[in-house]
């Protein structure tokens, strides 16, 4: 079971979409809390540090989650204010000129979680490392438009959560996205919301 604070507090979303030994968390302050049952929402600013660069900056997240009667989280969303003003400010750029094998550093985490975590056949998504890497060398690394996207960064995402549920975030690291790391029109954000229908439905 995820402990929501300590989810948040570590950063695990917030701090996967680039490899923590290039772009760490420093630090966190939870804006906003707010909890209704099933749904709780925060907003919380991170801290970063380019270790590239030394350069500081902070993003702040919207996070929400569901969760279901044993106080699980079933279902989260998360959007990152300012997103396009925070690539620049994270030195993003700086950190690829100086490691030109990230890609295939962040492709290997993802391919090893996907062979610890996904083993069992129902579960699954490769047959062995080495295809890992021959698909995710195929796909695109980054959407700067949505991390939602049938990318190498989406994947990376998921092997931060892979671990606490490997039975939900398996088909995430897989070729098929599982759903959610896969390309999807602009009508789906309104199509397809994160939670189920009725969730804010007045009780």
């Amino acid at each position: 079971m995820v402990n929501l604070f300590d989810f948040l507090k570590k950063g695990l979303c917030a701090a996967a979409w680039v490899e923590r030994q290039f772009i760490k968390p420093q630090s966190y302050i939870i804006r906003r809390f707010t909890a209704s049952r099933p749904i709780a929402v925060a907003t919380v600013d991170y801290q970063y540090l380019n270790a590239v660069t030394g350069a500081t900056t902070n993003l702040t997240f919207e996070q929400w989650f569901r969760f279901d009667s044993y106080s699980r989280i079933t279902a989260a969303d998360f959007t990152l204010d300012r997103f396009a003003e925070s690539l620049p400010a994270l030195g993003v750029e700086a950190v690829f000129a100086a490691n030109l094998n990230i890609t295939t550093l962040l492709q290997d985490r993802v391919c090893q979680a996907a062979a610890t975590y996904c083993k069992t056949p129902s579960l699954q998504q490769y047959a062995d490392v080495p295809t890992c890497m021959n698909f995710l060398s195929s796909v695109a690394f980054f959407n700067p438009l949505r991390i939602q996207s049938n990318t190498v960064l989406c994947r990376y995402l998921h092997y931060s959560l892979v671990g606490y549920a490997p039975e939900i975030h398996c088909p995430h690291l897989g070729p098929s996205g599982g759903g959610v790391c896969v390309d999807k029109p602009y009508s789906a954000y309104y199509t397809a919301p994160p939670f189920p229908a009725g969730t804010f439905a007045l009780q």
